[in-house]
């Protein structure tokens, strides 16, 4: 629902250009006028956004690091040393993980993954993860939607003897990790032309320069990988333009007629039967894949992604479906809690919400903070309390008016980790600082939204 304080902003445009356009493109004028107040103003520009193809697509190349990222993998590969694919819990995080595994796999190489689990370490490249790597041998670490801010422990790999390449989206810090590549479109460096990539795009992006470089013909590739390339970049709510346009309208078409016996199962269970819609992922497939990171093991997600059996793969769908009709009733309950807090305590006066509850499950606070956002168009954090171990544990959601990304950087002082992008992020912060970091996001938000 809209709350009544939403406003409406809305370009001036000439009637005349529009009816211009309109004829020269053959197009209705009402369509015209809804892509111009999105920025398509030109011939050229609407037919790109209405007809995205393949030739659309960048070249990796310019991507940062992109090419010490590739000379060190095919090292590995040839030197039959172990490779390490680390991703985060989350679809974006599972989809990429999947990609890259089933991307060395191709070229031959002897690769194993991690994920991470949300409630015992968190969002990130864990110290769990450097443990994991040395006690497995691995010689190379590739991370996935993740590590763009964890210098402790590509520090703690560096001393290890362990290279890192970092793949992620994320925005960066003041300065990078000390890894020996850091392929991050959003560097401040970076000649990349598109910002918005999700993790598994720029992890779609990476193995398309390795079988480059390995002059691999990539079409097979392409079959295979787009789906998953689709599926996260919808998950993490990445906006559908430019080249993440491109991926979602290609890899749309190749899940609807996937190979991937995981996937064709969860279509099964999801009751998916035409071809695939970007809601279908959003509200079907999505949900279900998320289910397993949000209430058990990521890893689940990504045994599905990978599994060739069918019978196994059914087993893990039907799992998955369980948990995801679990998490809707969790969810249902915390969302009618969080709303009787905003209201009991008058949080409308505020430009954010911050509610909080001991009962709330970690893996779905997200969830109920976009819930919040989207039911009082402000930004929204939802925290679970862990009284036993000391700390808060939170995810934000916000509007566009408001770039969470400038918001964590005035955090991270308070809190002990947090990270994220423009709409979403998260964070923990010790008991005795909760106060002072919910203060702080008032007074943020209420000084940057009018």
């Amino acid at each position: 629902m809209n709350s009544p304080e939403t406003r409406w902003h809305l370009p001036r445009l000439h009637p005349g250009d529009t009816r211009r356009l309109a004829r020269e493109l053959d197009l209705p004028e009402l369509l015209v006028r809804l892509l111009a107040a999105r920025g398509y103003s030109t011939p050229g520009q609407i037919r790109q956004f209405l007809e995205p193809t393949g030739a659309q697509l960048h070249k990796p190349d310019t991507l940062p690091d992109i090419a010490p990222a590739t000379r060190r993998v095919c090292s590995a590969v040839n030197n039959r040393e172990r490779i390490l694919v680390c991703g985060d819990y989350d679809v974006d995080g599972v989809t990429g993980t999947a990609l890259l595994v089933s991307a060395l796999r191709r070229l031959d190489a002897d690769v194993i993954s991690y994920l991470p689990h949300r409630a015992t370490e968190g969002y990130g490249f864990s110290s769990r993860v450097v443990q994991f790597a040395r006690a497995e041998g691995a010689r190379l670490v590739i991370t996935n939607d993740c590590g763009i801010s964890d210098h402790e422990r590509v520090a703690a790999c560096n001393d290890s003897g362990i290279d890192v390449i970092i793949t992620d989206h994320h925005e960066p810090g003041d300065y990078l990790p000390n890894a020996l590549a850091v392929v991050n479109p959003k560097r401040a460096d970076s000649q990349y032309p598109f910002r918005e990539l999700s993790g598994v795009g720029v992890s779609f992006r990476v193995a398309d320069a390795l079988l480059r470089e390995r002059n691999l013909p990539r079409n097979g590739f392409y079959n295979t990988m787009l789906e998953l390339t689709a599926i996260g970049t919808v998950a993490d709510v990445m906006p559908i333009i430019g080249e993440n346009r491109i991926l979602v309208k290609y890899g749309l078409e190749q899940l609807h007629q996937t190979k991937r016996v995981g996937l064709q199962l969860l279509k099964q269970v999801a009751q998916i039967k035409r071809k695939p819609t970007p809601r279908d992922i959003g509200f079907a497939i999505g949900p279900r894949l998320n289910a397993a990171g949000r209430l058990e093991d990521a890893r689940l997600a990504l045994q599905l992604l990978l599994e060739d059996d069918p019978a196994e793969a059914r087993r893990i769908a039907e799992l998955l479906d369980k948990h995801n009709r679990d998490r809707q009733k969790y969810q249902e309950d915390a969302v009618q809690e969080a709303i009787a807090q905003v209201e009991s305590e008058g949080q409308t006066r505020h430009r954010a919400l911050v509610v909080h509850s001991p009962n709330w499950h970690h893996g779905i606070v997200g969830l109920v903070a976009g819930k919040l956002m989207n039911r009082y168009y402000r930004p929204a954090v939802a925290v679970t309390i862990e009284h036993d171990a000391g700390i808060a544990r939170g995810s934000m959601r916000s509007i566009p008016e408001l770039n969470l990304s400038e918001l964590l950087a005035v955090m991270k002082p308070i809190c002990t980790k947090c990270g994220g992008h423009a709409a979403a992020g998260g964070f923990a912060v010790p008991l005795e600082r909760f106060e002072t970091l919910r203060q702080t996001i008032f007074e943020f938000a209420n000084q940057r939204l009018t």
